[in-house]
């Protein structure tokens, strides 16, 4: 019976923190970031491979995961937002059973895991490489922690591994955490004078890279492409990003003030950890690492100018704060009952306005009731709610142009490539469409004209119009002006004699690729 009981609450927290994403998931989209990996996914299924078949500067991790999950269940919207859900309850149980590692009453752990599970992934439900980097890498701090308390094999060897994860779902924040984790076990071994981790750690990095190099030859990627896709071009967009960051008070304070309002008194908790030499060294470095980790995923969330995500670190900071009560035995309950109100107030504001009013995917203020049910534009989209930042008060319209623009292509016989940021039409309609990028964002997702690399990419985009026999060539509403230029440069890199026409459309304009003889 006890271990039953013991049981319930874990189950639980897995069956909320999966069906709660899952909900979330179907509740409007934002094309080009909720099927980012719609397409990929199936295409893996039919033998495509990233960095060979599309350009991709991340997520090939979520695309393998995703192809997985179609084979084994079928294509369809649902499929997808299995994805997303079940690496919520993921993080959330892991989360769960550290709170329970660092001595947080059961009743406790489960609401600050509740409160976290509601934050996490839900704010974009379907799967995204910002959230994942963010949550391996997170599972690889908790793994330091826990081989930190129990001098465990097994978590000094996770560490690589989840980084590795991390890092094959976005290069960053993972690569931040990597630093901190090189700096965790230098200022380990000094202070522990230990370097039992030593084995384990190197066993797990190898393991990581015996398996990318086994995926590199399995699917015959040309390294110089991976280092060029990942590496060395998304390092412009950082350089990019870095120019044009703002650090203003707005930005760096106000935007994140209820993280702030827990960051700063574990930092000065920290702070005062580190001068009394007396103090617990696990304590130091429990705290340390969260207030790090939060600090860089503030900068990262400053660099990517993207909407903000990371506001489970409310229930997360709050956690390790009562954490700290308990070793320091701190017997005000007041302190615990702050807490615990700052968790409910901050957890009900952010999921109002990221779970219900969908801030992340551009529908804050938008009457979302008024979505169409998208199994009208193809029975696989069933169970999404289909509303957008395009058409929000004319959904109709843009499930007909929808419907109108999948008619086109699918009645196109000749060999095209389709580039558009509606990236399920391959899937739909079970069609090779040689699509060159997982998403077309200007200046992010590849190189502009201005770019060093640009014409590493107009040849990437060439290569693909030779191999695949391309006589056709479809640019989509409403990136169909932006991506023509590199279209018609890597036609002219083919030959001097290509023929091209162009027409244009509603939908689309059109590139007929005449005879390259």
């Amino acid at each position: 019976m006890q271990q039953i009981k013991s049981l319930i609450i874990p189950l639980t927290l897995v069956a909320f923190s999966f069906f709660i994403n899952f909900i979330y998931s179907s509740k409007g989209v934002l094309p080009i970031d909720s099927f980012a990996h719609f397409d990929t996914g199936f295409r893996l299924t039919k033998g495509e491979v990233p960095f060979k078949d599309y350009w991709t500067t991340s997520g090939p991790l979520i695309d393998i995961f995703q192809s997985f999950l179609f084979n084994l269940y079928g294509v369809s919207w649902l499929t997808y937002t299995l994805n997303g859900s079940i690496i919520n309850s993921f993080i959330t149980i892991f989360l769960f059973f550290f709170l329970r590692e660092i001595k947080i009453e059961i009743k406790y752990s489960f609401f600050y895991s509740l409160c976290f599970s509601i934050l996490a992934n839900p704010s974009m439900g379907a799967p995204f490489v910002d959230h994942y980097s963010t949550f391996f890498s997170l599972m690889s701090i908790i793994c330091f922690i826990f081989a930190i308390r129990k001098d465990n094999f097994y978590f000094w060897f996770l560490i690589p591994i989840f980084l590795f994860l991390g890092f094959f779902c976005k290069q960053t924040p993972s690569g931040y955490v990597f630093i901190l984790m090189v700096f965790n076990l230098i200022l380990f071994s000094s202070l522990y004078k230990n370097f039992k981790w030593l084995k384990p750690i190197l066993f797990g990095t190898i393991i990581c890279i015996i398996i990318f190099l086994c995926l590199i030859l399995l699917y015959q990627i040309e390294f110089k492409q991976f280092f060029l896709q990942y590496f060395l071009f998304p390092s412009t967009i950082g350089e990019l990003r870095l120019e044009k960051i703002e650090f203003t008070l707005k930005r760096i304070i106000f935007d994140f003030k209820f993280i702030h309002f827990l960051l700063l008194p574990l930092f000065l908790l920290t702070i005062k950890n580190i001068l009394n030499k007396k103090e617990n060294k696990y304590l130091i470095f429990l705290n340390l690492n969260f207030v790090i980790l939060s600090s860089i995923l503030i900068f990262h969330q400053l660099l990517t100018l993207n909407f903000i995500y990371i506001f489970f670190l409310v229930p997360l900071l709050a956690a390790v704060m009562h954490s700290n009560f308990i070793f320091l035995s701190f017997k005000n309950s007041i302190l615990r009952y702050i807490l615990i109100i700052l968790c409910v107030v901050g957890t009900t504001k952010f999921h109002l306005r990221f779970n219900e009013e969908r801030k992340m995917i551009n529908l804050e203020g938008i009457k979302i009731s008024n979505y169409e049910k998208a199994e009208t534009i193809d029975k696989k989209l069933k169970g999404l709610k289909w509303i957008t930042m395009h058409y929000p008060n004319e959904p109709k319209k843009e499930v007909k142009f929808l419907k109108n623009s999948l008619k086109i292509i699918d009645n196109e016989n000749s060999s095209l490539m389709f580039i558009g940021n509606y990236q399920f039409f391959s899937a739909i309609l079970e069609k090779d469409l040689n699509a060159p990028n997982r998403w077309y964002a200007t200046k992010i997702s590849h190189p502009s004209e201005e770019n060093k690399y640009y014409y590493d990419y107009v040849n990437f985009i060439k290569r693909i119009i030779v191999n695949k026999k391309i006589k056709i060539v479809y640019l989509h509403e409403p990136i169909k002006e932006q991506h023509l230029s590199v279209i018609q440069d890597a036609i002219a890199l083919i030959s001097k004699n290509c023929e091209n026409l162009t027409n244009k459309s509603n939908e689309f304009v059109v590139i007929k690729i005449g005879d390259c003889n």
